[in-house]
C-alpha cells in the first residue's frame, strides 16, 4: 500500500510541478513541516535511518519516474543520531573545564545538591515577581531549555519569563538570567488533561557554557525504561517545612512498570482525572515513597547519569506528583522526553537535523 501510495504521489507530482523548482541531490529543501532537509534519494534516506517526506508534499524536489528508491525525497537524519552528536558535544565541552562532580545515587530523602553537580538545571522566575523558582527546566543547547507545558499556562507574553542559569542557592546574585524569546508548547497538550506536557524556550541570547553550566544529554535509546531503574530528580520545590527551597534539592527513585503505574492510578484516583487514557509511553512513572519533587518542581529533569563523565542523560520532564510529595504510593508521573525527540530536534536544531 506504502509503495502504491508514493508511486501515485510522484505520478501527480511529475504532472503538477512547474519547470524550473527541481532540486538536485544533496541540495537543502524545506518540508511542509516548515522544517529544513537535503534532497536525496528516497532509499538512501531509508538506508541512513532518515526521516523522509514524500515529494506530493515536498514540492521541491524533482520527481523521477521508475524505481521509486531513486524517488528524490527531502530527507532529515534520525533525531537520536543528532542526539548522540550533541552529546559527545557537551562531553567535550564539560572535560575541558576539568573534573566533573559526580551524583550520589541511593535512595533517601530530598538532599540538597553539591556545586556542580547539576549543570543543566535551571530555574523559571517571573521576572516581575522576584527570583524564586516557579518551575524548573533543564538546559538542552546553549539557547535552549526545556519544561514542563503546564508551567507556562497563563502567561502571556515570553517576555514575562526568565530563566537563571548557573544557580545553586536562588538567595545568591552569583548566576545568569536571561530572557525567554519565545515559547513552545506541544501542539497537542490541552489542559486540563496531563498528556504531552512538555515545552521549550527559547533564550534570546546564547548561554556560555562553564564547568557549572553544561547542557543535558537526550535520549538515544527506543523503548520504555526498565522497572527498577534509579533516576535522580533535582528542583527548589517545596519542602516539608517551606513552600520553596532557596537552595537547589535532589531526590531519587525507582521507575514503575506501566501496569503498576496505571493500578496505583486506579487505586488511589488521585490523577485519573488528568490522565483518562491511562499511562501511554509517552508518559514514565517513579516509585517517590522515599523521594520526590513537590510543587515547584514541575518542569525540573528526571535524569541518570553516566558515572564515568558525569554527563546526565534528560529522560523525563516533572509534570505530575502526590499532593503529599513524598512518603506515597502513588508514583509521580513524569513526560517521556524520549517520546518527543522528533519534535524536540526539529525545534532546537532546526537546521542542523538536515
Amino acid at each position: 500500500m506504502f509503495l502504491r501510495s508514493l508511486c501515485i504521489a510522484v505520478a501527480t507530482l511529475h504532472v503538477l510541478l512547474p519547470c524550473g523548482v527541481a532540486q538536485g541531490t544533496g541540495e537543502q529543501c524545506e518540508r511542509v513541516d516548515g522544517t529544513v532537509g537535503t534532497c536525496m534519494e528516497f532509499g538512501r534516506c531509508l538506508q541512513s535511518g532518515g526521516n523522509a517526506q514524500s515529494v506530493i508534499n515536498l514540492r521541491s524536489c524533482a520527481a523521477t519516474w521508475g524505481d521509486i528508491r531513486q524517488t528524490p525525497v527531502c530527507c532529515r537524519s534520525n533525531p537520536r543520531n543528532l542526539a548522540r552528536a550533541m552529546c559527545s558535544k557537551w562531553n567535550r565541552i564539560a572535560n575541558n573545564f576539568g573534573r566533573c562532580t559526580s551524583t550520589e545515587t541511593r535512595i533517601q530523602g530530598g538532599s540538597f545538591a553539591r556545586v556542580n553537580e547539576f549543570p543543566h538545571m535551571v530555574a523559571l522566575v517571573n521576572r516581575f515577581r522576584g527570583q524564586n523558582a516557579f518551575c524548573g527546566g533543564t538546559l538542552i543547547s546553549e539557547n535552549f531549555v526545556l519544561t514542563a507545558a503546564h508551567c507556562i499556562d497563563g502567561i502571556k507574553t515570553a517576555s514575562e519569563v526568565s530563566v537563571r542559569v548557573g544557580v545553586i542557592n536562588l538567595q545568591e546574585e552569583n548566576s545568569q538570567t536571561f530572557q525567554v524569546l519565545k515559547i513552545s508548547q506541544h501542539p497537542l497538550y490541552r489542559p486540563p488533561s496531563s498528556y504531552h506536557d512538555i515545552a521549550l524556550l527559547e533564550l534570546a541570547t546564547k548561554v556560555q557554557l562553564s564547568r557549572g553550566l553544561v547542557p543535558a544529554c537526550l535520549p538515544t535509546q527506543n523503548g520504555r525504561l526498565q522497572e527498577g531503574k534509579i533516576l535522580t530528580v533535582a528542583g527548589w520545590g517545596s519542602t516539608e517545612v517551606a513552600e520553596f527551597s532557596n537552595v537547589l534539592l535532589k531526590g531519587f527513585g525507582r521507575t514503575v512498570s506501566r501496569f503498576g503505574c496505571d493500578d496505583a492510578l486506579d487505586t488511589n484516583a488521585l490523577n485519573r482525572d488528568f490522565y483518562r487514557a491511562g499511562i501511554t509511553d509517552s508518559i514514565i512513572c517513579l516509585d517517590e515513597s522515599s523521594s520526590g519533587p513537590c510543587k515547584g518542581d514541575s518542569g525540573g529533569p528526571l535524569t541518570e547519569e553516566n558515572a564515568s563523565t558525569c554527563q546526565h542523560t534528560v529522560l523525563g520532564i516533572v509534570a505530575k506528583g502526590s499532593p503529599s510529595c513524598q512518603g506515597t504510593t502513588v508514583p509521580g508521573i513524569y513526560t517521556n522526553v524520549e517520546h518527543y525527540m522528533q519534535w524536540i530536534v526539529d525545534i532546537v536544531w532546526r537546521k542542523e537535523n538536515a
